[in-house]
């Protein structure tokens, strides 16, 4: 399987005080992303991959972290949701339980059969 990344187009924010998410891409590497930034959003602009980062145009990035301003005006940090190990690990347990529960149910069926079938003859 092949995930190709995210990055988040990092410009500066319309007071230019600070950094903000300007959009979100799917690219093949940094340099592009980059490039992409700095046409779109100027010279200051970056990219940053976001691939397991739950982030959304208009999020804060301060200092390599995001965050995301709250209801109450307070600002929570952005977390990763994993890494491509993590993922990996994720999905193998979750192939491993629904091979479990198709066995389960494949044994539930040949039951059934095996019922029906010994009962046709007794008619």
């Amino acid at each position: 399987m092949t995930i190709t990344p995210s990055f988040a187009l990092i410009g500066l924010d319309s007071a230019e005080t600070g950094f903000v998410v300007k959009n979100r891409i799917v690219c093949d590497d940094i340099e592009t992303a980059t490039q992409l930034a700095v046409s779109a959003y100027g010279s200051t602009a970056k990219a940053h991959e976001i691939t397991f980062y739950p982030v959304t145009i208009g999020d804060l990035y301060i200092n390599g972290s995001f965050f995301r301003k709250m209801a109450d005006d307070q600002y929570e940090q952005i977390v990763s949701s994993g890494s491509y190990q993590e993922m990996i690990t994720r999905l193998e347990a979750q192939n491993a339980e629904m091979a479990e529960e198709l066995q389960a149910a494949l044994d539930a069926i040949c039951e059934l059969y095996e019922m029906l079938s010994g009962s046709s003859t007794d008619v």
